[in-house]
């Protein structure tokens, strides 16, 4: 009886392990077919139309690779701080720009903020590595790790200025024959006297380079990061010796500049709390700022803010690790779905058709594209993300103005460009780590201060005092010597 009862026990056991087996695979079967969910942070200004894009966007990416986007774009000055704050906090994350100039990328790898992408690369991510050059993978390769993917676009870099078309003919200015920056200041000084209603220009912090041309490069290469270039390399020194920026005379000319456009008012006197695409699209402005000059890009200008503008470089055009790395998007190192985030990145930069869903939206909805494939806009459905955030810019459609073989043009350019001595170099500030964190708050302090200040000299004496009290000259040993290993 006993045997016949354990019989039945262990039939009636049998039976439930079945049930819950067949349930437990119904739950995965259930759990597999649900849509994995990815959450991306980018630059921008935010687009009240990118709702209506998403569902489309995320139609095509449930086909394609089982997942669905959720896309936020910060504004230009709130970003930096928005996913600083998030990295600080651990806040999980799958997507997010970064670069020397927002999000800013190598203090923020160093501390781990990003997930390493070697092997994600190789297993989800083959479209990228059979698309980007292989050497420039080192500008974003920390402590011997990949940690972020870099946007194939235009990689030398060339500051501008853009002057509208109406304003040159009007005053007979010819930037052809310009043979130092600062004479741009004898057309500012017309537009000044002449048109009321109108700024001659909208800059940056960084001046004019008025003693440069197109024969010169940019004076130096950055170490730490585009907006902390107080400890730099001159370019053209084959012997990469690492100098303090601010106690050169370049640097004093520069400054020097910003502050004579302020004294003369050819610059909004708060335009360092500004921003170039609002400002431009909201003010009437005689020339602005171009901070990077590609092929193109007089049709770029056009769509962007409806104006047609003359081009020219400040200096001759050059190629460094900052502006390889000048756009890239890493994986967060909390992302839930590492995998899966590579992979919908690598359909973003392999993918004709969900690139330009992206950047321009939908077709016939944002935009028509005319008998010659060129992008038109629709001016009642106006939607636009920065086309160079979205991993491959040769995928793009042809705006107005750019000529049919404008991305041959831009890989001309990059080969003819100069390479800075550094090319390829990554500093690793993990060992004057607190050094950089004080010497990046006082450079902050003083960058834009010290175009205002009563007394130029005194101002540099003291910016480089603080500097040298917070630990410049200890940075500065720990870059050459890392920039001597690197270079042996």
């Amino acid at each position: 009886m006993r045997t016949k009862r354990t019989f039945i026990v262990l039939i009636l056991a049998f039976f439930c392990l079945a049930s819950l087996m067949a349930g437990g695979q119904k739950e995965a079967e259930s759990t597999s077919d649900e849509l994995v969910k990815l959450t991306w942070h980018q630059i921008g200004n935010p687009q009240e139309l990118l709702p209506e894009v998403m569902v489309e966007v995320n139609r095509y990416l449930a086909e394609k690779i089982g997942a669905e986007l959720e896309i936020t774009v910060h504004g230009w000055g709130d970003y930096t701080t928005k996913m600083q704050t998030m990295h600080a906090a651990g806040e999980p994350f799958d997507l997010a720009f970064t670069s020397g100039w927002a999000n800013t990328f190598i203090p923020t790898a160093s501390k781990g903020a990003y997930y390493p992408l070697d092997d994600l690369l190789k297993e989800y991510g083959k479209d990228i590595l059979a698309t980007l050059p292989s050497e420039y993978w080192k500008a974003s390769t920390i402590n011997g790790k990949i940690s972020a993917i870099i946007n194939l676009q235009i990689m030398s870099n060339q500051r501008g200025i853009a002057v509208m078309k109406e304003y040159a003919d009007k005053y007979d200015f010819d930037p052809s024959k310009i043979k130092r920056n600062d004479e741009i200041f004898d057309f500012f000084k017309k537009i000044k006297e002449n048109e009321k209603d109108v700024i001659p220009f909208f800059g940056l912090d960084e001046g004019i380079f008025p003693d440069l041309n197109s024969e010169k490069s940019r004076y130096w290469d950055v170490i730490i990061g585009e907006d902390n270039d107080y400890i730099s390399v001159f370019m053209g020194d084959d012997s990469r010796t690492v100098v303090n920026t601010i106690i050169t005379d370049e640097y004093k000319r520069n400054t020097q500049s910003v502050r004579d456009m302020l004294e003369a008012n050819y610059l909004p006197s708060d335009f360092a709390t500004l921003h170039l695409d609002e400002e431009v699209k909201g003010r009437d402005y005689a020339a602005f700022v171009m901070t990077r000059i590609k092929p193109g890009v007089e049709g770029e200008n056009k769509v962007r803010y409806g104006k047609d503008t003359i081009v020219y470089g400040l200096h001759k055009p050059f190629t460094s690790t900052d502006s390889v790395s000048s756009t890239m998007t890493a994986i967060g190192i909390n992302s839930k779905h590492p995998e899966k985030a590579m992979e919908l990145y690598n359909l973003v930069y392999s993918d004709p058709y969900l690139y330009n869903l992206l950047v321009f939206g939908i077709e016939g909805v944002h935009y028509t594209l005319d008998d010659n494939g060129y992008v038109i806009q629709n001016p009642d459905k106006k939607y636009g993300l920065p086309a160079w955030q979205f991993g491959n810019q040769f995928n793009a459609y042809l705006m107005p103005g750019q000529d049919p073989d404008v991305w041959e043009q831009t890989i001309a350019l990059d080969a003819s460009a100069e390479a800075s001595p550094l090319l390829g170099f990554v500093f690793d500030p993990s060992p004057v780590r607190n050094e950089v964190a004080a010497c990046n708050a006082i450079n902050e302090e003083y960058r834009i201060t010290i175009f205002y200040s009563e007394d130029l000299d005194k101002t540099l004496n003291e910016f480089n005092n603080a500097l040298k009290a917070s630990g410049i000259d200890k940075i500065i040993a720990e870059a050459q010597k890392q920039i001597d290993a690197w270079a042996k």
